[in-house]
């Protein structure tokens, strides 16, 4: 659910985000009409010392084919069960 708004709403990878190079446009000021909102995905935590992307954007970044896979739909889906909802 990426919009509920007039607007459009966009989820994109940082990678995506770097090759469009839409960090370098101005962003809306108070009073200015919102054209359309860019949501980052793909974050990364430290557990144990160690920098991992986090649960939702792992679930985010998987193949139609890894999708297809019932070893990976439930291991995803216990995943964001315990970690995420």
């Amino acid at each position: 659910m990426l919009s509920d708004n007039d607007y459009p709403t966009y989820g994109v990878t940082k990678k995506e985000l770097a090759d469009t190079g839409i960090k370098k446009l101005k962003q809306v000021r108070r009073g200015e009409e919102i054209g359309c909102v860019v949501l980052e995905l793909g974050y990364f935590i430290d557990y144990e010392q160690k920098p991992i992307q986090d649960p939702l954007s792992v679930a985010l970044s998987l193949t139609d084919e890894e999708k297809q896979d019932e070893r990976v739909m439930i291991s995803t889906n216990e995943m964001l069960e315990e970690y995420v909802w």
